[in-house]
């Protein structure tokens, strides 16, 4: 059964419907002289071979749509590092591509990020994210929001959370509001989970003397200042090798 949606036209028709519409033509006029008959016949066969077959949406260039090969509902998957939990992501939905070695998650995402002590150290909530199995490294987007228990909280609409060196990087607008009345903003941003050391890319707002944004902090606490561009390159290519051993998830089975 073929059906027509309101405003497109109706697939044209096949090669043998073609062929027993020309027979009817034919049939109907066999009573004309035989010249007409002849140049009715030859019309209708024109129509047949010049007329465009339907063709197939999907070209040879272009791939199936790839289904997920896993998928859970209301559950967690834990990151640990050496026997050590690092992170603890919660989801309301999540699709796991086995070829990418990607899992995305579309509803609720909360995620508990914790310390060296195995304290819960800041929570981070989003509308999606990405983790990538083989680095660990995580996107999260929509609505990003890490309250940490420094006393800050980061608004984003993107953020990275880069494993190898427990960080957490944004390259967009970011917005930070602390338990003292301060309010930054500013465009890019990097921290360790629980933001005890930080830095802010083009800084302004209203900050006390709590805030200290000083380079000298930064460079006390963090040597190395430079974000991994490469791990949140891998992630925005939606590209992993190997699944990590330190990836537990639990499924909806």
């Amino acid at each position: 059964m073929t059906i027509c949606h309101k405003g497109t036209k109706p697939p044209k028709l096949t090669s043998h419907r073609k062929i027993a519409t020309i027979n009817l033509i034919l049939e109907s006029i066999s009573s004309l002289k035989p010249h007409a008959l002849r140049l009715c016949a030859f019309v209708a066969m024109l129509m047949m071979f010049c007329s465009p077959e339907q063709k197939n949406t999907t070209t040879a260039h272009q791939q199936p749509q790839e289904i997920a090969d896993q998928e859970g509902w209301n559950s967690t998957i834990k990151i640990t590092d050496k026997g050590n939990l690092r992170a603890n992501i919660e989801y309301g939905h999540m699709e796991r591509y086995s070829a990418k070695k990607m899992i995305f998650f579309d509803q609720d995402v909360h995620i508990d990020f914790y310390n060296e002590k195995g304290e819960i150290g800041s929570v981070l909530t989003a509308e999606e994210g990405k983790l990538d199995e083989n680095t660990n490294n995580m996107r999260a987007a929509g609505n990003v929001m890490v309250d940490s228990d420094s006393g800050m909280t980061l608004y984003t609409e993107e953020l990275y959370y880069l494993d190898a060196r427990d960080e957490i990087v944004s390259e967009v607008e970011i917005k930070i509001t602390t338990e003292k009345g301060d309010t930054l903003y500013g465009v890019g941003f990097q921290a360790d989970p629980q933001m005890t050391y930080y830095q802010i890319g083009k800084p302004h707002g209203i900050s006390s003397t709590s805030l200290d944004l000083s380079i000298e902090r930064l460079k006390k606490e963090e040597p190395d200042s430079s974000p991994d561009s490469s791990a949140i390159d891998s992630l925005q290519a939606d590209s992993a090798s190997a699944i990590s051993d330190s990836v537990n998830a639990d499924t909806h089975e």
